[in-house]
């Protein structure tokens, strides 16, 4: 069932890749960013809402480059529960970042991507606390990356 399900996302991801057009940036098959959003968004299935994060974080600039949404899911996102799925959620947003496509539409919305990193810092706080230490080194090294190679969105 789980190699399945991970051998689906390839697949997908794969074809989202495929189906963004080369000139625009736009995604050309309609109906995937609302099949995610529904899948992170109205299950409490962790393995479907990491498939879901898995294909985003393979192909960030899904929703195109003008939107808005990956902001408000990622939001979402990092406000779940399970720790692989926040880990999962950060990674996305560090790709989303590094995109040369979101770049230009960042620069308008970068009041809103650095209200994510209080969030990011908030929840590794809490796995420390929660004794998760272990899995925490590789959610506080995507903040630093984040950080890093964004410093503009913590000032």
């Amino acid at each position: 069932d789980s190699k399945l399900r991970e051998r689906l996302a390839q697949v997908t991801t794969e074809a989202a890749m495929k189906s963004i057009d080369t000139k625009t940036g736009i995604q050309t098959w309609s109906g995937i960013g609302e099949f995610l959003e529904n899948a992170l968004l109205n299950t409490d299935n962790v393995s479907l809402k990491m498939a879901g994060l898995s294909i985003l974080r393979n192909v960030s600039t899904l929703f195109g480059p003008d939107s808005e949404s990956p902001l408000s899911l990622m939001r979402a996102c990092l406000g779940y529960s399970n720790p692989e799925c926040v880990q999962s959620s950060t990674e996305w947003l560090n790709a989303f970042l590094k995109s040369a496509d979101v770049e230009e539409a960042l620069h308008n919305q970068s009041a809103d991507v650095s209200l994510l990193i209080p969030l990011i810092i908030q929840r590794a706080e809490e796995r420390l606390i929660n004794a998760e230490k272990d899995n925490e080194s590789h959610l506080i090294g995507c903040l630093v990356e984040l950080v890093c190679e964004h410093p503009n969105l913590t000032r």
